[in-house]
């Protein structure tokens, strides 16, 4: 029997566009994909997948980390920013690999993400470091007023160096350390001391005598230790002092010069400040001259001091021959090229705040050679690979205010990117919200005002896994993310599921565990309530997730961390599919979406509280209204999700709004539910009848169907002085009635600039070309195309950037894609200017070059490549100093 109950229902309006709707990302690898040591080059995997990713629908993939420190990395150790040289190997193949995968990516229309890490650099060279050494003689014991706490300097990071041989007068003869916590207050650290010399070599980690001596009992002291053996001891009570003593043999170092290494790591315990107090040298113990002081704390700039402390930060070597970087771009950094009068700027802080040093080493974001440096590395990664989408990691290391800057730099450079993206991992709302906003008002007071940074809602995901995972109350992800949760605009956020992060292998409940069951309901959620933000899909949930313990080249890979059982396992990749052509036919551009069902009594989210159904499963319902205003569709759609294990069967009222009265018809355009449509009663009700576990999308009309007008191929505007050049390619016309080329100024406010009738095709290709010639003089432009059907159904293309500048050289290809000859078309701001075209290939070899003198103006040059094998080229023109690029394609 149908249980009748009638309910208010009200609205919750956002001004939406259709350009926040039409993104969809993929994460496009899990956290440990296979790498080249294992047989596998996931560059491959992703670019031979690209052509059916576009036509998903996706326009953004987000591909792993490329700065990692060897081919196993899993890419979040950066070290030679730029990669290498072309046969250098990442943890997703070759650099020519990765760059074939991203120039395929963006032919096919996706837009690729790079996976910036902006906090920390690992895998340097080791240099002195005068500011930590400052910082661990004489700052770390939080006497400092400017700090305010006392965090060590991590003692796995630091190696402390003496020269001895030579002409130091440091040689054979008897040396005692005095070890100690510099602010007496890490009673109970420990920590593993070792000391050697080049002749006798090893490390703490690699030690030349395995045996550890256990000094954690604390013997009297002085304690005679062996060169190359670890020992373990411990910081016992204020004061405590620990003395080693060893004889140094002619025989364990080299005369001319050689260098005594002191690595006293913590172990087992977090890190302490404990420091060589005191060195001293006797070269022979027979006195009566008194043994050398060499190491003073009290005094460590002094002439007397010849301890070095030494950092891996040396950056200024790399394969690449770019993206150098010393000491002085890492925190703790000093404002002052001189010794006398250093003053800190920078403090460590806390475990996992901004000031810590949790992973490797931090960058100080507020020095001008760090700025530049990751300032150019971003605009490398746009250029080169294509990236003009960045997911940028662990952003709660560091000043929002950098974010800005990157962000302000690339637009100042013509290098508007289309997507930036912050990983802030937590679920407080406040700390989401508050960092957007940071972001958002520095950008302001840089004169940026149409961006949106965006960050991953993981409260949003918290609730979602609560309500798969938990059996908690599905209601509750209305008022857990940061859209209504906290009102931050969907253009400010990335929604998703699941990503690499959750590893947690033991209790599959905890947030830190890949979401398990039913995840197609968290994504029928989230693709098809386009007010949310950007949705993300998980490259597991789509295709599927591994095995466990599978062999990849002889090695076995645990995959722990994945779903319990074997069906849980299995992608969503034909269910996403069909959800993304939903959105991107009916919803994508909704201005508003009525929460039907909301969970009432918080006070804190959409409508009246009495706008809910409690009792029996209703709790385990999802109900929700699209308002076809502004939509793709033009059409209300209704989506019911039923996370319940019975059987959902209830009349729920629905938003009576753009002309819906008594017996207006609905169509169940999945075939869900227990009957195909569903048509409002006298009491403004739907019935819905769906199976446990499922959904189904109600869009009004008797007769609609999933049909996209017409397949783009590629869409693309191509900015000139006077004119910009729209273009697209499209493949089997359906029923088309007209494209429509649309500009924006913000990104957000389109107006029509030209409308072009479709020549009919509904096999092979069909071409188009427009030019809009009525621009500023400068500034960015925003262009999509818009795709109308005979029946009124509208899509919308990518939305493309064009910067307008004056002072610009300007080059295009005309036909593209090419046959035998390439017709460029070079616009030229200078007479008599020198350039240079060269053309490359997808593996990034140069295959033609062409050198000439230009005239101001339009200059049409002909580059005859008739052996040119069919494929994907970069066409670059360049006078020295300033570029331009194409894509062309050769059929």
């Amino acid at each position: 029997m149908k249980t009748r109950v009638l309910l208010l229902v009200t609205m919750l309006i956002t001004s939406l566009s259709a350009l926040q709707a039409q993104q969809v990302m993929l994460q496009g690898f899990y956290w440990d994909f296979p790498k080249p040591p294992q047989g596998r080059i996931w560059a491959d995997t992703l670019r031979l997948k690209a052509a059916a990713l576009a036509q998903a629908g996706f326009t953004h993939v987000w591909y792993p980390p490329f700065a990692g420190n060897g081919a196993r990395s899993g890419g979040y150790d950066p070290r030679d920013l730029y990669i290498g040289p072309d046969n250098t190997v990442t943890s997703a193949g070759t650099k020519l690999q990765l760059k074939a995968m991203v120039d395929e990516l963006a032919v096919r229309g996706i837009t690729p993400v790079a996976d910036m890490v902006y906090n920390h650099r690992d895998g340097g060279a080791p240099e002195s470091n005068p500011a930590v050494k400052d910082y661990i003689t004489t700052f770390a014991s939080g006497t400092n007023p400017s700090c305010g706490f006392k965090r060590p300097f991590p003692s796995d990071r630091v190696q402390l160096v003496m020269p001895i041989g030579g002409s130091t007068g440091l040689g054979a003869g008897t040396y005692t350390i005095r070890m100690r916590s510099r602010a007496n207050i890490f009673n109970g650290a420990q920590y593993m001391f070792y000391v050697t010399t080049n002749v006798i070599g090893g490390s703490r980690w690699s030690p030349v005598n395995g045996s550890v001596v256990d000094l954690t009992t604390d013997p009297a002291n002085p304690y005679t230790v062996e060169l190359g053996r670890n020992y373990l001891t411990k910081i016992n009570s204020d004061g405590d002092v620990d003395e080693y003593t060893f004889t140094l043999s002619s025989g364990q170092f080299t005369a001319g010069g050689d260098r005594l290494f002191i690595q006293a790591i913590n172990y087992n315990s977090e890190y302490s400040d404990h420091l060589p107090i005191s060195i001293t040298y006797d070269a022979d113990g027979a006195g009566p001259i008194a043994p050398v002081e060499t190491a003073n704390y009290l005094n460590p700039f002094g002439a007397g001091y010849k301890l070095d402390f030494q950092t891996y930060t040396d950056f200024s070597a790399m394969p690449s021959g770019q993206g150098s970087l010393h000491w002085d771009g890492f925190r703790p950094h000093f404002d002052s090229n001189s010794q006398a009068g250093w003053s800190q700027t920078t403090c460590l802080g806390p475990e996992f705040s901004m000031q810590s040093l949790d992973y490797f080493y931090d960058y100080d974001h507020n020095r001008p050679n760090t700025r530049s440096t990751l300032v150019d590395w971003t605009e490398w990664t746009y250029d080169y690979l294509q990236s003009h989408g960045l997911r940028c990691d662990a952003v709660k290391h560091f000043e929002p205010e950098f974010m800005a800057h990157m962000i302000q730099q690339m637009i100042a450079r013509g290098k508007t990117p289309n997507l930036v993206v912050g990983e802030w991992y937590g679920e407080n709302l406040d700390e989401l919200k508050g960092w957007v906003d940071a972001v958002q008002a520095s950008l302001s007071s840089k004169g940026v005002t149409n961006f949106n940074v965006k960050v991953f809602d993981f409260s949003l995901r918290s609730a979602l896994k609560g309500a798969l995972d938990r059996n908690e109350s599905p209601r509750q992800v209305i008022f857990t993310g940061l859209k209504n949760g906290k009102g931050v605009s969907g253009f400010n956020i990335v929604t998703f599921l699941n990503n690499h992060d959750f590893r947690e292998e033991i209790n599959r409940t905890q947030n830190n565990a890949v979401a398990n069951k039913n995840r197609n309901l968290a994504y029928a959620y989230l693709l098809t309530n386009n007010q949310l933000g950007v949705p993300l899909v998980y490259y597991p949930d789509y295709y599927g997730y591994p095995a466990q313990n599978t062999v990849y080249n002889g090695e076995t890979v645990g995959f722990g961390w994945h779903p319990d059982n074997a069906t849980d396992r299995a992608g969503h990749k034909a269910e996403i599919d069909r959800l993304i052509q939903v959105l991107k036919t009916y919803i994508n551009g909704s201005q508003g979406v009525a929460y039907l069902n909301h969970y009432g009594g918080l006070n804190n989210g959409p409508g009246a509280p009495n706008n809910f159904i409690n009792g029996s499963d209703y709790t385990k319902l999802l109900l929700y209204q699209l308002n076809g205003t502004g939509s793709a569709g033009g059409k209300d759609v209704i989506v019911a999700i039923n996370f319940s294990t019975n059987r959902m069967q209830v009349d729920h009222a629905i938003a009576i709004q753009n002309g819906i009265t008594n017996s207006t018809t609905f169509t169940d355009i999945l075939g869900n539910s227990a009957f195909p449509t569903a048509v409002v009663d006298g009491q403004s009700r739907i019935y819905i009848d769906l199976p446990p576990k499922s959904y189904s999308i109600w869009v009004r009309g008797a007769n609609p169907v999933i049909a996209l007008p017409v397949t783009l191929l590629s869409f693309r505007a191509k900015g000139g002085p006077d004119r910009v050049q729209l273009s697209w390619r499209a493949a089997a016309e359906r029923d088309l009635s007209s494209y429509t080329v649309q500009r924006s100024a913000d990104g957000r406010s389109f107006t029509n600039r030209a409308v072009v009738q479709p020549t009919g095709t509904t096999t092979g290709p069909a071409d188009y070309a427009v030019n809009d010639t009525e621009l500023p003089r400068a500034g960015t432009l925003y262009y999509r195309l818009k795709t109308t059907d005979l029946n009124g159904a509208v899509a919308y293309s990518k939305t493309e950037a064009v910067t307008i500048d004056p002072r610009g050289l300007y080059l295009s290809v005309s036909p593209n894609p090419a046959h035998g000859t390439l017709h460029a078309e070079l616009t030229s701001p200078d007479d008599d200017l020198p350039v240079s075209l060269t053309l490359t290939n997808a593996a990034g070899r140069t295959v033609h070059t062409l050198s000439r003198t230009v005239r101001k103006g339009i200059n049409l040059l002909d580059l005859e490549v008739p052996n040119l094998s069919t494929g994907s080229y970069t066409l670059q023109v360049s006078d020295g100093t300033r570029k331009a690029t194409e894509r062309v394609l050769v059929e």
